[in-house]
């Protein structure tokens, strides 16, 4: 093999070096620009309304000043650790996406024949709520999914 075609292979090899190296970092996000500064304003001073498990409205929490930020060390480690217990057991775990979660949540969806788990991350669901919007799409699953990491 001559020298031309040694030094064509190698950067042929660094550059799928790189692109490994994106998607090891940023997850399948690599393409994507995540950065919630390119949003806008979060939207904090929404209207969170709480369901219950079969649906019915239960209550309405008005984006009139009643929601305001409370620092970490104010809340109770007991209902850290409930919040994570429930809605993400392996917060420590990933990186903002819980590949085994998704999974799993979309062979149970793909069996019962529609949405019966979900997959997301509390970082997931915080990206969703303060950026994005509930839309069911693809397209904001992806951004949802790449706000996790970027956040």
């Amino acid at each position: 093999m001559s020298d031309r075609w040694r030094y064509i292979l190698a950067g042929v090899v660094v550059f799928l070096a790189i692109i490994a190296a994106l998607v090891a970092v940023r997850g399948p996000f690599f393409f994507m620009s995540c950065d919630p500064d390119d949003l806008g304003p979060s939207r904090l001073d929404r209207t969170t309304f709480v369901y219950s498990a079969d649906g019915e409205l239960l209550a309405t929490i008005g984006s009139g000043g009643d929601q305001l930020p409370v620092r970490l060390k104010r809340i109770s480690s007991w209902l850290r650790g409930a919040t994570i217990a429930i809605e993400d057991r392996r917060f420590y775990e990933h990186r903002g996406i819980d590949y085994f979660a998704v999974f799993r949540a979309l062979f149970r969806d793909v069996k019962a024949g529609g949405v019966v788990e979900g997959g997301s991350t509390i970082t997931q669901q915080l990206a969703r709520n303060l950026y994005l919007g509930r839309e069911r799409t693809f397209k904001r699953k992806l951004a949802e999914g790449c706000l996790a990491v970027a956040l």
